[in-house]
């Protein structure tokens, strides 16, 4: 039964690659032909919420009777939790970094000024210690912004490319990417071969 499936599958994909003039593709995990591109499942995951809302009433307390009028505007977006698991990948910020160094530099920075005062019992500002501690988080910098302008420059923008062109398959869920074309008489599925 399983093999007559399978026949019927391959006689879909002869007819059309005929009509199209090349092979749909196929999942490689389960052979379902149910894909969609992943920027079209990123997309399609948000849900954005715009609602104005009008109040009006009629109230009677200790000062008497009187009318009250107001207004309110909701805006949102939704998104669902497929469309976070097909997001593109990100470039690295540098604005994080610097967050992150800063935070970095001043605690240690502070530790080390503390340890440098309470050890000698002195209360110069300038140390040796605090003055290596200057030196290396700086060279750790440059070192962290040159990886980042790296990533940034030749990792990304390949990671970015390859998202671009990738496919989810609507049954099992696996991220495939189109390998190049095939013949139409070839099955390059796991379970149909």
């Amino acid at each position: 039964m399983k093999r007559m499936s399978a026949l019927r599958d391959i006689n879909e994909l002869h007819d059309a690659a005929q009509r199209y003039d090349r092979p749909p593709m196929r999942c490689a995990n389960c052979c379902s032909m149910d894909l969609r591109k992943l920027s079209v499942v990123y997309r399609k995951g948000f849900a954005h919420t715009n609602v104005r809302t009008r109040l009006g009433g009629f109230v009677v307390g200790t000062d008497g009777p009187d009318l009250f009028v107001s207004t309110g505007t909701v805006r949102g977006t939704q998104q669902t939790s497929v469309s976070k698991a097909a997001a593109p990948p990100r470039k690295w910020s540098y604005v994080e970094l610097i967050g992150w160094w800063n935070l970095a530099f001043l605690s240690l920075g502070w530790i080390v000024f503390y340890v440098n005062a309470v050890t000698t019992g002195s209360s110069l500002i300038v140390s040796v210690a605090l003055v290596m501690h200057v030196i290396v988080s700086g060279t750790v910098l440059l070192l962290l912004c040159f990886a980042f302008w790296k990533h940034n420059q030749f990792s990304f923008p390949a990671q970015y490319a390859r998202w671009e062109r990738s496919f989810v398959c609507q049954r099992c869920g696996e991220i495939t990417e189109p390998a190049f074309r095939w013949p139409a008489n070839q099955v390059t599925c796991k379970t149909c071969v």
